[in-house]
This record gives C-alpha cells, sequence and structure tokens, in this order.
C-alpha cells in the first residue's frame, strides 16, 4: 500500500521556532549534541503511518477470537515457553516469535549493561518524573488523550496505568531483562500487543460510530 504523503505543517509557525530556538528544543540540543534539521523528512516521514501488522494479527486471531483472560494465559505461556513446531498455533503467532527471538546483528550488550545501571541508578526523583511529567504531561496532547477517551480509560484505570507503566519500566531495564524468555522480554511482547489490542479496538468502535 503506498504511504501517505506528510509535510512538515509546523515548520514556519512561530511557536514551532521558538521551541527550537528559545524553548526545551533548544535545551535539548544544547544537552545532546543533537543536529536536527529537516533534511531527511521526505525519507523518513512514509513510515509516519507505520502499523505493528504482526502484532495486529495476533490480536485477531488470539484474542479477538477467545476471552481476554484465556488469551493473555495462553500469550504468556509461550512467552515462557516457546512455541515448538508440533503446536497448534495461527501461524502470526509463530511470525511474532520468530521475529523477536530473532536478535540483530547491530545489537550492542555493552550498552544494554550500561543503559540498566543507568536506570537502576535512579531514585525516587525518577518515579516524579514518570508520574508528573511523562504521564500527566503526555495528557496535554491531544492526540493521546483520544485512544483513553474512545476506550474509556481516561476517567478509569489511572492508577492501575501507572502502576503498569511502572512495571514495564522496572522490568525491561533490569540486567539481561530482555533475554529471551526473561521478564524484559515478557513486559516488552505484552505491551506490543496491548497496544495492537488497544488500536483494533478503537477502530472496531469508530466503525460501529460510522467514521
Amino acid at each position: 500500500m503506498e504511504k501517505t504523503i506528510l509535510q512538515p505543517r509546523f515548520k514556519d509557525s512561530q511557536h514551532f521556532k521558538d521551541f527550537w530556538t528559545n524553548g526545551n528544543g533548544k535545551q535539548l540540543i544544547d544537552f545532546s549534541d543533537a543536529q536536527v534539521s529537516f533534511k531527511d523528512f521526505d525519507q523518513f516521514s512514509k513510515y509516519f503511518y507505520d502499523k505493528d501488522e504482526i502484532g495486529d494479527d495476533v490480536v485477531k486471531e488470539v484474542y479477538f477470537t477467545k476471552k481476554y483472560s484465556e488469551a493473555s494465559r495462553e500469550i504468556e505461556n509461550y512467552i515462557r515457553n516457546g512455541v515448538s513446531e508440533n503446536d497448534e498455533v495461527p501461524e502470526s503467532l509463530r511470525k511474532l516469535f520468530k521475529q523477536t527471538q530473532t536478535i540483530p546483528d547491530w545489537l550492542d550488550y555493552s550498552l544494554l549493561k550500561s543503559g540498566a545501571e543507568l536506570c537502576m541508578r535512579c531514585n525516587i526523583d525518577s518515579l516524579i518524573s514518570l508520574r508528573d511529567y511523562c504521564l500527566i504531561g503526555g495528557y496535554d496532547y491531544s492526540y493521546l488523550n483520544k485512544p483513553l477517551i474512545v476506550t474509556e480509560a481516561l476517567k478509569k484505570g489511572a492508577v492501575k496505568r501507572l502502576s503498569e507503566t511502572l512495571d514495564f519500566w522496572v522490568n525491561v531495564t533490569r540486567y539481561d531483562a530482555l533475554e529471551i524468555h526473561k521478564k524484559g522480554y515478557e513486559f516488552a511482547i505484552k505491551t506490543r500487543l496491548i497496544h495492537s489490542y488497544a488500536r483494533l479496538s478503537i477502530k472496531k468502535t469508530l466503525q460501529k460510530l460510522g467514521h
């Protein structure tokens, strides 16, 4: 399917320029020495509408064909024990685990170790940042609010959502957490699938509403 062509909408807007010349964007550049420009915009903008097709297929063939709790237990079993050749599972599930168990050549284990050490050095300040800046601040953006509004999750389950986000962060940032069948590996796959589940559920809801 041909990608939708995007244009940088706010490139010439004053608030956009202020962000990168006087605001938080400038602070980020000063801190990271990053080189930012629109030079490669056309090359990468086509990926804006990319979605997790394998994850979506798993949700359609597993989660949407049985009770959510039953599907979750099934996925957890395969995460912890793998999928054997004799298991009768949808092809999408085999593709998922083949993909997640393939270690890319560019993976740098020393960087993973350094990242885990940095995360484990964080104290109570990191939790304040998570709650007050990352999550609450994120709700200021309407495009992040819309999925929560459509799924009716904005006004309920906020504490559970914070707890689950914290669980994810802690479990994926420990030593060797992303090794196959480890806790971080489990949380990464579960989070991937829950995003597919939410996206497809929203799509179904919008179709019912005639959108």
